[in-house]
């Protein structure tokens, strides 16, 4: 028996995938010891283990030992010879990706390195099977382009500011890019420069990658003049932006011009489309004859905080011209020094065009104010949408002197009509008043996060008990304010927004204990009921008289 076992497991380990898919659930260090086993096992293991390199001080090492100058950063000991290339090209040819890796500390190599591994080289193609070439933001970009060619699908890199300085600098890379890797699919470009200073060699850029399918740009980088010549790369499925530091941020001056005059066959595969841009002017740009109407996936973000009436006529125009939307966020400015220009607040009336979206599975909005809503709007929002499966509703304004006109009892029709709802946010009254009977409540199936932001709360302990018995024992109960100027985190403990978070945060610590009473409590309701269907089946008179006639 032992013989056939080790010989099913020898036979399974001789199939490279099979052992290729092990190798991947290993440390390096593990790794290593299979590719000293055999043969065939050292070419699959080596090929796990050099598939993405993440630290290119260890890519360099093959050539040559590199040692530290104090002051300057790493450089070879010695040159580089031919049988270096010779050995360095055994492993080069199963690096897959080359990624700096953001959590580790950059060992900084010297310009010399680069210049002798350039001078040196025995072919142009350094990595010839690279598929992904991600870029330390702290090592030269011009540096990258020694391992650029044409089977490069993937590129990130940070675009620093010395790189416009030089005279053409910034044209001669660009070019570098467009020559040696004419078949990138993905363009991840992070910057703090603003477009403009560099929007000329940016529109050559994205017209000489015409295969190009993802292109994800700092916020306010998509001016007019880019988005024009993005509408015509006939594969681009994804345009988007991050917010995040590391991705950078241009002037939202330069997307605050009124949008590109769109041609006929305009962004022909676009579906996902995120983009910074005043709701007036994203209001114009898709009411054009030739605007991007297939798409599925649509986040606007606006440097302005905007009014109801331009959040309503940015609605009614994308509901118009955006059929096939299943994901919908509209994020104006939120900050505690810039106001709307009125305080009007936003109604479910200026909202209720998004019903008409027959496939919209998720919504998100945010405002400066509290959003007017009532309970009777709740339940016509969740039976139109039956589908949903995220719905965040300004959990969290700016402006908390409008108290919320829901109470917490809205999140009832969501639980009873959206089977499917993992996400939901709303900004709600949980006063103790408030609270409905938790009797007859349908508790939500599948419900993930629940987001009260800062909705108000005076009594924890019934909130608390109210929702176990609505939300699931594994739903994350988010609080607080999610946007950025305000730091609701280290405010005072007294202030308006500490209280809030406080008391939220206590029903948080208070809802697993609930839950685990709950789950005990239905566990011997269970018992109770098996038992007294035992007792009915069984009557006590029929086993003592069976017990008799047994003796």
């Amino acid at each position: 028996m032992s013989l056939y076992t080790t010989s099913s497991v020898q036979r399974a380990l001789a199939i490279p995938e099979l052992l290729s898919s092990i190798c991947q659930l290993l440390g390096p260090k593990d790794i290593l010891s299979n590719a000293c086993v055999c043969k065939k096992w050292s070419n699959v293991a080596l090929d796990v283990l050099w598939k993405e390199v993440d630290d290119i001080h260890n890519l360099l090492s093959l050539l040559a030992p590199l040692e530290h100058k104090a002051g300057q950063g790493y450089k070879f000991s010695r040159s580089i010879e031919p049988g270096d290339w010779k050995r360095f090209t055994r492993y080069a040819g199963r690096i897959r990706a080359l990624v700096q890796n953001r959590e580790r500390k950059t060992r900084p190599c010297t310009l010399n390195v680069f210049h002798e591994v350039s001078r040196t080289r025995i072919s142009l193609d350094i990595l010839p099977n690279l598929h992904t070439l991600e870029w330390s933001r702290n090592i030269d970009p011009n540096f990258c382009v020694l391992f650029m060619h044409k089977t490069v699908k993937r590129f990130k890199f940070y675009l620093r500011e010395e790189m416009v300085s030089p005279p053409n600098g910034l044209t001669a890379f660009f070019q570098s890019v467009t020559n040696r890797m004419p078949d990138l699919e993905v363009l991840d470009i992070s910057s703090i420069l603003p477009v403009s200073d560099i929007e000329a060699d940016m529109l050559k850029l994205l017209s000489g990658l015409p295969k190009l399918k993802e292109v994800i740009l700092p916020l306010y980088y998509v001016s007019p003049n880019v988005s024009e010549v993005l509408s015509r790369l006939p594969n681009l499925n994804v345009l988007g932006f991050q917010y995040d530091d590391e991705q950078g941020r241009g002037d939202s001056q330069d997307v605050a011009a009124p949008p590109a005059t769109l041609s006929e066959g305009a962004f022909p595969a676009l579906y996902d489309l995120a983009l910074s841009i005043p709701f007036i002017h994203a209001s114009e740009l898709f009411d054009q004859p030739f605007s991007p109407q297939n798409i599925t996936m649509l986040f606007i973000d606006s440097a302005l905080p905007e009014s109801p009436s331009d959040i309503h006529n940015l609605l009614s125009v994308i509901v118009k011209n955006c059929p096939l939307l299943i994901n919908l966020s509209l994020n104006p400015h939120l900050s505690t020094s810039d106001s709307p220009p009125t305080d009007e607040r936003l109604t479910y009336a200026n909202l209720r065009p998004v019903l008409t979206l027959p496939n919209l599975t998720t919504f998100d909005m945010n405002h400066y104010y509290p959003i007017d809503l009532k309970y009777k709007d709740m339940e016509e929002l969740a039976r139109a949408w039956p589908n949903l499966e995220t719905l965040m509703l300004n959990s969290d304004p700016v402006a908390l002197d409008h108290p919320p006109t829901l109470s917490i009892a809205a999140l009832i029709p969501f639980a009873e009509h959206c089977p499917n709802i993992r996400q939901l946010g709303l900004y709600m009254n949980a006063a103790e008043e408030d609270l409905p009977s938790s009797r007859d409540l349908v508790p939500f199936k599948i419900l993930e996060t629940l987001s009260v932001g800062l909705s108000h709360i005076t009594d924890h302990e019934n909130v608390a008990l109210f929702l176990s018995h609505l939300i699931p024992f594994e739903c994350e109960l988010e609080c607080g304010g999610t946007w950025r100027v305000l730091d609701w985190e280290s405010s005072s403990p007294t202030s308006e927004y500490g209280v809030i978070h406080q008391a939220w945060s206590m029903v948080g610590s208070i809802l697993p204990l609930l839950h685990k009473v709950r789950m005990q409590e239905r566990k011997r309701m269970t018992y109770h009921k098996h038992k007294l269907q035992q007792a009915t089946l069984y009557p006590l008179h029929d086993y003592v008289g069976n017990s008799h006639r047994a003796f």
